[in-house]
Parts: structure tokens; C-alpha cells; sequence
């Protein structure tokens, strides 16, 4: 499924390189919005590799296996035809394909904007840390002077503060998206693996 394989690269893409999260050690100030992202980073690849094992192994193995009960049964061509158009209408049901899931396929697609939205935040995120931390090595200032302290204080207010709010509210709207049991609606009613 696109969708779930563009989420994974784009997730994948944007988590907090290393360097930044060294950076981010000399900027004790940046703590809250690391941890933040790397939370919703690593919930976001938990949806994406939850979504991932439906498709493959609730929706499309399962899908296979009952193809295949069928096609060993059939008597002729013409059932073995039926059979395979039953599997091609299951897989576009239970992987989202149909009309009948367009909601859910509506809301797999914004989630997909929220990792976009990751994504420009943690580019941005550390375009201001290396910038920062440039100035800073520039900068006549010694540390725990007035002037490096006020350096600082000027450095929270515009750029960490809005950070926090920035990765909150990103994070919340996540959460809201996802917390629709998303995976769970996919399941329900759509999965009927045999034992």
C-alpha cells in the first residue's frame, strides 16, 4: 500500500539524526522538544509497522490462503475464474481499495500529512539547533556571563517556546488521528483469517 510505505520512508527520513541530538546536549533548553519528537517518531513508526503487518499477514496472506482453498476445490475454470475475482474484491475491501473504506483510507491519508508535518518541523528543528550552535561557537560571550545567559534567554523565547507549542500541538493532533483505533477499525469487520 503506498500510503503506508511513503509514512515509512518519510518517518525513517526525518528522525533526529545523531548530530542533532548531540547538539541538542549542549542546548539543555531543546530537552523537551527532542524527547517529544522522538515520542512521536517512534509512535508514529509503531503505527506504520502495525499498519504494514495487517496488510501483508491479516489482509493479504489470509486473503491468499482462502484463494487457494477454493482454486483446490474448484471443478473448472469457470470457478477457479470466481475464485480469483473473490480474492481481487477481498484484497481491495481489506487493504482499504474499495469505497466502502474511503473513510479510512481518508484518515490513513492524514496521518500522512502529520508526518509531512514532522518532517518540515525536525528540518527546521535542526536548522536552528546547527545555526545556534555556530553563533554560539562564534560568539565572545563565556558561559554563565550576563551576556551568554541573556543569549540564551533570548534564544528560548524564539525559538524553543514556539518549539514546545509547534511539537505539542503536532503531537496532539497525531494522537487524535490515531487514536480513532485506526488499526482497529481496518480489522473489524474486514478480517476473517481462518484458523
Amino acid at each position: 500500500m503506498s500510503e503506508v510505505n511513503y509514512i515509512q520512508n518519510v518517518i525513517l527520513a526525518s528522525q533526529v539524526k545523531p548530530k542533532v541530538q548531540t547538539l541538542c546536549k549542549s542546548l539543555s533548553e531543546l530537552g523537551p522538544v527532542l524527547h517529544r519528537s522522538q515520542i512521536l517518531t517512534s509512535e508514529l513508526i509503531h503505527f506504520v509497522h502495525q499498519t504494514q503487518y495487517y496488510i501483508m499477514f491479516e489482509a493479504t496472506e489470509c486473503t491468499w490462503g482462502q484463494l487457494m482453498d477454493e482454486v483446490t476445490k474448484a471443478r473448472d475454470l469457470d470457478e477457479v475464474i470466481l475464485a480469483h475475482e473473490n480474492f481481487l474484491d477481498a484484497i481491495d475491501k481489506r487493504c482499504l481499495l474499495d469505497a466502502s473504506k474511503q473513510d479510512l483510507l481518508n484518515q490513513l491519508r492524514k496521518i500522512c500529512t502529520t508526518v509531512d508535518m514532522l518532517q518540515a518541523f525536525l528540518e527546521k528543528f535542526e536548522n536552528v539547533i546547527t545555526s545556534e550552535m555556530k553563533g554560539r561557537g562564534r560568539s565572545p560571550l563565556v558561559v554563565n556571563t550576563p551576556g551568554y545567559i541573556e543569549a540564551q534567554k533570548e534564544f528560548f523565547v524564539k525559538y524553543v517556546s514556539p518549539a514546545k507549542e509547534e511539537i505539542e500541538s503536532l503531537y496532539e493532533t497525531t494522537q487524535v488521528r490515531m487514536s480513532l483505533n485506526f488499526t482497529v477499525k481496518i480489522c473489524n469487520g474486514i478480517c476473517f483469517c481462518r484458523t
